[in-house]
């Protein structure tokens, strides 16, 4: 893979962590001025939502992010994009400070801390894009037999969280990587049909229902669209009984955990220096092991 388009990869990554960890600071804001969000609740949940600017903002915002995030899939890759992500925590830990009153002890310092350095070492690990065919049907097979397999986990998690509501970071996270394997699908199948997502934007529109290549690729997009969704209205559950400087990260982290392993598995992924990479990693890992400990 070429150096600029890791480089800019990594710089169209965190423009989305930073709008993607801005979101959940308004929406927490939001959340404590309704009734419990939950699934038995849903459209009740979602017109109370809706009906408040403060959440109907941080719900832009997230949204707005989503662009860029697009753009550093489509040059970096799978592996690569979801770790540095994490790098918008910064902002997750100043802004809840400020807005929310969550403070930190020394351990939560330290854990946010090392979850944040977690980029530096996978800009430095070299990892390829994506090196699989996704037109080839074994390939499309393998993500949803993936697909199929987490999300046994990710029940179990929301099956847990009726206990310990941190449990829902496994669900949110398991979900927002979902809608990454799909992301990476869409923005494979856009270049192996031979479209260029920033220059070709006009002809991926205009061809959209008449290239199979791109139905293909719009069926993927709608499916992430899906899972970004169930993430999102879970997210919300959590954030009405966790604080966010706690659930985000650990979220995030099973987040990349998760996209890390469909990366090298799904989309063959290649790690240049494993040393960096495991690194960070193992910072990401103990981050969110200490933080899912202590109360803020």
């Amino acid at each position: 893979m070429a150096v600029n388009e890791i480089f800019f990869g990594i710089i169209f990554a965190i423009i989305a962590a930073i709008c993607f960890n801005l979101a959940p600071i308004f929406q927490k804001e939001a959340l404590g001025q309704m009734d419990e969000v939950k699934f038995s609740n849903f459209f009740r949940s979602l017109f109370a939502m809706f009906s408040n600017k403060k959440w109907i903002l941080g719900l832009f915002i997230g949204l707005l992010g989503g662009l860029p995030y697009i753009f550093a899939m489509g040059l970096a890759g799978l592996s690569v994009v979801q770790p540095v992500t994490n790098f918008g925590l910064i902002v997750l830990v100043i802004f809840g400070q400020k807005r929310l009153n969550e403070k930190l002890n020394v351990s939560g310092k330290i854990a946010i801390g090392l979850i944040i350095i977690l980029p530096i070492f996978i800009g430095f690990s070299n990892v390829s894009n994506v090196q699989q065919d996704i037109t080839d049907p074994s390939t499309i097979s393998n993500v949803f037999i993936f697909m199929g397999v987490i999300l046994l986990v990710a029940l179990a998690c929301f099956l847990l969280a009726k206990r310990n509501p941190i449990f829902l970071t496994g669900t949110v996270g398991i979900f927002f990587a979902l809608g990454a394997y799909f992301m990476q699908a869409y923005t494979s199948m856009l270049a192996s049909s031979g479209y260029n997502l920033i220059s070709d934007m006009g002809a991926v529109l205009s061809n959209a229902f008449i290239d199979p290549n791109l139905v293909i690729a719009n069926t993927f997009f709608l499916i992430l669209l899906i899972f970004n969704g169930l993430a999102g209205f879970t997210l919300q559950i959590g954030l009405q009984k966790v604080s966010a400087s706690r659930f985000n990260p650990i979220q995030q982290t099973v987040n990349y955990f998760m996209a890390i392993t469909g990366g090298i598995i799904i989309f063959n992924q290649i790690v240049g220096n494993w040393v960096f990479y495991s690194f960070g990693l193992i910072c990401g890992l103990i981050g969110s092991i200490v933080l899912g400990r202590y109360q803020v």
